[in-house]
């Protein structure tokens, strides 16, 4: 009888122990509120553009963005439910200061394909050195709203959403390739 009681003993301690343990690990997580500047943006987006050009040489590229407004419609051409979205783009050797000099500065505007790709089409600089392609997607969706009972058409309702882009480019000479001598 003894040796049962040692053994239950020692069980208790074990687990008293082991119950110890697993309450020192528990770590009590510090709920906190996200500050104004870190609020989920309503546009999330990258762009497929590469980062070193040719002088003289146009290229194309596309923005791959994600809206807040898929929520509502993720289809383009609904006659009640109707969404645009696009690119307003400007190059420059100096990214804009504010938001109203960048629209100040636009140079093309591009639509979106779909609710997911905007394609921007011949982007070329002349002389060589560091410039930006920026610009801001616009995505907005215009909701024809129901007549009332008195059929009297109530308007149109927008819902807009835009975001910044930034993207640095380094436009270079073209390269000489080395001539290979025959012997």
């Amino acid at each position: 009888m003894g040796e049962i009681y040692i053994k239950r003993i020692n069980f208790l301690i074990i687990f008293f122990f082991l119950s110890l343990c697993s309450c020192k690990n528990d770590k009590v997580e510090e709920v906190v509120s996200p500050k104004i500047n870190e609020v989920k943006k309503n546009i999330e987006y990258t762009i497929d553009f590469p980062d070193t050009l040719l002088v003289n040489k146009e290229y194309d590229g596309i923005i791959h963005y994600k809206s807040l407004l898929d929520t509502i419609i993720t289809t383009f051409g609904d006659s009640r439910l109707n969404r645009y979205s696009r690119f307003v783009l400007v190059t420059s050797k100096h990214p804009s200061v504010s938001y109203e000099e960048l629209k100040s500065k636009v140079k093309d505007t591009f639509g979106a394909l779909n609710n997911r790709e905007i394609p921007f089409y011949r982007i070329k600089f002349n002389e060589p050195g560091e410039y930006y392609i920026e610009g801001l997607i616009n995505d907005l969706v215009l909701i024809d709203t129901i007549k009332d009972a008195n059929n009297k058409d109530n308007g149109i309702e927008l819902i807009q959403n835009e975001e910044v882009v930034i993207h640095k480019v380094i436009v270079i000479e073209k390269r000489l390739s080395p001539k290979i001598s025959s012997f």
